[in-house]
């Protein structure tokens, strides 16, 4: 990979620059299975599946490919900016289970420990195919919004939206610096 300007960087900066890379890494799961619980699994499973799709036709191939591309793309199954699910455009149920047991013959590794592929297919079939089964991913998590600014538009009022505030908790003071060699 070309990298302009990676050659001309200090020894501290190329380093810096490697675990930046390294936690960028790590980041793209965490923000995956923060997106479903299963999406991590989507992914790594059609990941194998397409690892290992030498022998699989190139229609299903092709299909898987664009199909991992937007899990890749969305860090999941539910699209970034509308949260809603999106399944297999060209991708079908037949060929997909077609290609796991091809990959699965050519080597492909499970993606959960002491399940098979196709074990890990039928568990997550339904998930990946279903445009019903939890269709959005629904409203803002994130709790540190303030009430009313989520984006969940059923979500009901504060009925008292001028609450007296908490009292502020007494906190002890902190102790006296301790200084060495200072006089008593």
């Amino acid at each position: 990979m070309d990298a302009p300007g990676f050659d001309d960087l200090s020894a501290d900066r190329k380093v810096f620059a490697y675990y930046l890379y390294r936690a960028a890494i790590a980041g793209n799961d965490i923000l995956c299975a923060q997106n479903h619980r299963h999406a991590l699994e989507v992914r790594r499973l059609a990941e194998e599946i397409f690892t290992h799709s030498r022998d699989v036709p190139d229609e299903t191939r092709d299909a898987l490919h664009e199909y991992l591309k937007l899990l890749w793309i969305h860090h999941g199954f539910y699209n970034h900016y509308s949260h809603t699910k999106f399944v297999p455009f060209s991708l079908t149920r037949d060929g997909f289970r077609a290609a796991v047991e091809i990959a699965a013959a050519g080597g492909a590794s499970p993606v959960v420990a002491g399940e098979t592929l196709s074990r890990t297919l039928s568990r997550l079939e339904r998930t990946i195919f279903d445009p019903e089964l939890e269709p959005d991913a629904g409203p803002d998590p994130d709790p540190a919004l303030a009430p009313g600014l989520d984006s969940d538009p059923d979500r009901e009022s504060d009925p008292d939206p001028d609450p007296e505030p908490d009292p502020a908790p007494s906190l002890p003071s902190p102790p006296e610096p301790f200084l060495v060699g200072a006089p008593e």
